[in-house]
């Protein structure tokens, strides 16, 4: 094969990877749409994680049992403020690559942010499984019974010692 004759393939390939100005606003509504497609999604986890803790806080326990699922909660927690973050900043990051011209810039964030929005989502609602799982558990085991409070003999009113028992 001749280098001339595979000339015009290069060509061709290069300008295909080529993202041209014009595509700066079909690349702009595309991350809007996953921004606006993604906030439901992590309200809808971030009430999840809100009924978990008032169902732990009912439970009222304490100890190194609940340790692990606290800090499992507690991390979904950070993760989910991240990626409210992530959804917040998008507006300006969309608005500043369409201001510099340059879709390579757009299409790059909105690769790194459907990345981080799904990854983070994936990963917090694993999270928040584990927790409600461990919450079902705890919620259904078997209480102890404890025993009822000896009772004491009632006394006799004129002496105050215990009535004798029969």
């Amino acid at each position: 094969m001749k280098p001339l004759s595979v000339l015009p393939f290069v060509l061709a390939l290069a300008a295909a990877g080529c993202e041209k100005p014009s595509d700066l606003a079909p690349l702009a509504e595309e991350a809007t749409g996953v921004v606006k497609t993604y906030r439901p999604r992590i309200a809808e986890l971030e009430n999840r994680s809100d009924n978990l803790i008032q169902r732990g806080l009912a439970l009222k326990l304490d100890g190194p049992e609940v340790a692990p699922a606290s800090d499992l909660l507690g991390n979904s927690r950070l993760r989910l403020n991240e990626l409210k973050q992530a959804l917040d900043g998008a507006k300006g990051q969309i608005a500043a690559a369409e201001k510099a011209g340059k879709p390579e810039d757009l299409l790059r964030f909105l690769h790194r942010l459907r990345t981080q929005l799904a990854d983070g989502r994936l990963t917090v609602n694993a999270d928040l499984d584990t927790v409600e799982a461990w919450l079902a558990r705890v919620e259904n085991r078997p209480r102890l019974q404890q025993a009822p409070p000896p009772t004491t003999p009632p006394s006799d009113p004129g002496t105050g010692a215990p009535a004798p028992t029969q």
